[in-house]
C-alpha cells in the first residue's frame, strides 16, 4: 500500500480492509474520535472471508511510551 499525504491511521485501515481509497470506501479521510467513526458500507475483506466460510484474525502492536 502507498499512502497519500497526509497519512492517518483510520483511512489506512479502511483502505486495507476495503481495497479502495477513503473517497470511494466511505471511510474517514482523517482520524476521527472513536464515537464518530462511521460503519463501513462497502464490502470488506472480513465479510468476504466469512461468506466463503473462512476464519479471520487481526493482530496489532501498540507502542507504549
Amino acid at each position: 500500500m502507498h499512502s497519500r499525504p497526509p497519512s492517518y491511521s483510520q483511512p489506512g485501515y479502511s483502505t486495507l480492509l476495503v481495497g479502495a481509497w477513503p473517497d470511494l470506501n466511505d471511510g474517514p479521510a482523517f482520524n476521527l474520535e472513536y464515537e464518530d467513526i462511521p460503519t463501513f458500507t462497502q464490502d470488506d475483506l472480513f465479510t468476504a472471508a466469512h461468506r466463503a466460510g473462512l476464519k479471520t484474525a487481526i493482530s496489532a502492536f501498540k507502542l507504549v511510551r
